[in-house]
């Protein structure tokens, strides 16, 4: 699959007034744990995955194909049939794989409209 050098548009955009910034919140050594458990069968099963990524005034959510891990410079890159974009690997917020046959990689998982669900963040 070859995707054209553009960026992926986001899924889903929360907006805020650009005067009001927020803070990156701080990830403990359990959900960076969880982070890369996600991430890695998320490359190793290639499947769909949508990625929720932080920045200084909103959310954005990306769905695609996790095809590149970068450990140099600690970025992902997430592709779909038209684009695709590097993240870093600190702003990442939240990791969902699409699908529903992974139950014994995620036994302790919630069931989301269909999709399994490890959340880094859980409420």
């Amino acid at each position: 699959m070859e995707a054209k050098h553009l960026s992926l548009k986001p899924v889903e955009t929360t907006y805020i007034k650009k005067t009001d910034t927020r803070p990156r919140p701080e990830k403990d050594e359990q959900a960076m744990e969880a982070l890369i458990r996600t991430l890695a069968v998320a490359i190793f099963t290639e499947r769909e995955t949508i990625i929720t990524v932080w920045s200084k005034y909103e959310e954005q959510s990306f769905r695609g194909i996790i095809t590149e891990l970068d450990k140099v410079h600690r970025t992902i890159r997430i592709e779909n049939n038209e684009e695709y974009s590097w993240i870093p690997l600190e702003d990442v917020l939240d990791m969902v794989i699409i699908t529903d046959d992974l139950a014994p990689a995620f036994p302790d998982t919630n069931r989301v409209t269909g999709m399994r669900k490890e959340s880094l963040f859980p409420l």
